[in-house]
């Protein structure tokens, strides 16, 4: 009877008379199935059969309740405001201006330009550890918060490992430039010592010619001349072995300047030197050694004795590195003894440089004849 009386003032407001008719339908079914239940009949009627009176009852009464609460008959959860008020949620709403009209007891209470510059997106506030949302509803706008400190606290994490793996990156790098650099270092020391040692005897023989200079000027012009034919050697025979190196093969152009820089130190003594090398001449890093060394070991031997000399480098045909150094030596007017000497310095100075993949053709011509 009460639900009845609630039904029937609840009527009169005009507000709920289109939603009305729910409730007052099921109470209708409640009236005829208690009328037919009552019928005292023999016959059962489809109701009777179907759904007994405590049955019927209880579903009945659910469905009242319900049609009573989405009629609006029974307002549910009365009180939003206090009830969103002493929520957990961490949550507000906002009016069409951004400014905060309702915020939860959890929750921030931001500042209308916060809420309009994270709408439809996010913000970080300024303690840096509170995300803002922001998403339109009816009339305003909803937001609410999460906590980021652990995120933060993660990203720190990452950016401090992030700057450690550099700096140990960083060290790592240089320290491989250092080795590198020790590396190269160690190979130039071996290089030069191995150039200093191929030239030992040269250098010796122009340590002791420099102690033992002459007094007398035509002397000491003579010796200069001497040690400029060995120091052009030295220069050149050293740029020959650092590329050989690094190069398995040298073209004849690298020969050519190596014999033509011994050429200009013979005609300061005087000596006419005429070199020919073969164009197109490609020959091993080792045999342009040996061969710019056969030149300079007849040369020291018979300097003195000299006039002329006429160097031709050649090749052969069938082989790239079988490489052919002829030698023309012209003396000077002299006995034929020291002609003599002369040839056997040359034979033995061919000797010592004869090789499977070089040959080299020595000749020396007298002026009276040849040999």
């Amino acid at each position: 009877m009460i639900v009845i009386g609630m039904m029937i003032r609840s009527s009169l407001n005009r507000r709920l008379l289109k939603t009305f008719w729910l409730p007052s339908l099921i109470l209708l079914l409640m009236v005829i199935y208690s009328l037919i239940y009552a019928y005292p009949g023999q016959n059962r009627t489809f109701f009777q059969k179907a759904f007994a009176m405590s049955d019927f009852i209880c579903i009945s009464a659910i469905a009242l309740w319900e049609s009573l609460v989405i009629a609006r008959v029974i307002v549910s959860n009365n009180d939003y405001p206090a009830i969103f008020a002493v929520s957990s949620l961490n949550a507000g709403l906002a009016d069409d201006t951004f400014h905060a009209r309702q915020t939860s007891a959890a929750g921030v209470r931001p500042k209308p330009e916060q809420i309009e510059k994270a709408r439809n997106g996010t913000l970080v506030l300024p303690d840096g550890d509170t995300l803002l949302k922001v998403r339109p509803v009816i009339g305003g706008w909803f937001y609410w918060t999460e906590d980021i400190s652990e995120l933060r606290r993660l990203k720190e994490e990452l950016e401090d490992t992030a700057d450690y793996l550099k700096e140990e990156n960083a060290m790592m790098c240089l320290s491989a430039e250092i080795d590198e650099s020790r590396k190269k270092t160690a190979e130039q020391t071996r290089l030069l010592d191995s150039v200093t040692e191929s030239l030992r005897p040269q250098l010796n023989q122009l340590s002791a010619w420099v102690q033992h200079l002459p007094g007398e000027e035509e002397a000491f012009c003579a010796a200069l001349k001497k040690m400029a034919v060995l120091l052009a050697y030295c220069k050149r025979r050293s740029n020959l072995l650092l590329q050989a190196e690094t190069h398995p093969y040298l073209n004849g152009e690298e020969l050519r300047l190596c014999f033509e820089e011994s050429a200009k130190a013979l005609r300061l003594s005087e000596i006419s030197c005429e070199v020919k090398v073969a164009p197109g001449l490609t020959v091993s890093a080792r045999g342009a050694v040996a061969v710019y060394e056969a030149f300079e070991s007849v040369i020291e031997q018979v300097l003195p004795m000299l006039l002329a000399v006429e160097a031709v480098v050649s090749r052969k045909q069938a082989h790239v590195l079988d490489a052919v150094l002829e030698i023309a030596l012209q003396p000077q007017a002299m006995s034929q003894a020291d002609f003599l000497s002369l040839k056997h310095t040359v034979e033995t100075v061919k000797r010592k440089t004869d090789s499977e993949e070089i040959r080299f053709v020595l000749k020396s011509k007298n002026v009276g004849g040849g040999v």
